[in-house]
């Protein structure tokens, strides 16, 4: 869903790319189809990380999960980020609490309390698509927060999701 990658002695950077998560599902369309017309399915299933898992969940809202059997989100901040949480563990992490990978109106929208993650994690926007989340936990925070050093166990879970699994 980035346009413009580079790879700097093996660090990978979207240049320019800041836009919505909206836009990023837009152009996720593209990828969708492809597999579609190639495989001669359906319904794809869709394994996302990070941040590609609302990608993946915000292009399932805009086609009403039409071709989408089952997203599988690892580490995606499906109720957001909380800057605390984050700030001291991400390389280049930049004041919004993102780091350099995720700067601008991305990093907006992935915040815990964002419009857009209210809207995107209300029920039954995906039609019979299914979601499952998988959260890592390998700790627990200085204020007894469980998680994987980046992103809280509770940050992944959605209570509606189809099932919801911990990784220790």
């Amino acid at each position: 869903y980035y346009t413009k990658v580079s790879n700097i002695n093996s660090v990978f950077i979207e240049d320019g790319d800041t836009e919505s998560i909206k836009v990023y599902g837009s152009r996720l369309s593209n990828v969708v189809d492809t597999v579609l017309k190639t495989t001669k399915k359906d319904k794809v299933i869709i394994v996302a990380h990070s941040m590609g898992g609302l990608v993946a969940r915000e292009y399932a809202a805009q086609t009403n999960g039409k071709y989408v059997d089952k997203i599988i989100t690892i580490g995606t901040p499906n109720n957001g980020i909380w800057k605390r949480d984050i700030q001291a563990n991400v390389w280049f992490t930049l004041g919004n609490g993102c780091n350099i990978g995720h700067p601008g109106i991305e990093c907006d929208e992935m915040h815990h309390d964002s419009s857009f993650l209210i809207d995107l994690n209300s029920e039954g926007n995906i039609g019979e698509s299914k979601i499952y989340t998988i959260a890592g936990q390998c700790g627990v925070s200085d204020v007894g927060i469980a998680g994987d050093d980046v992103f809280r166990v509770k940050s992944v879970e959605l209570s509606w999701a189809k099932n919801n699994y911990v990784v220790n």
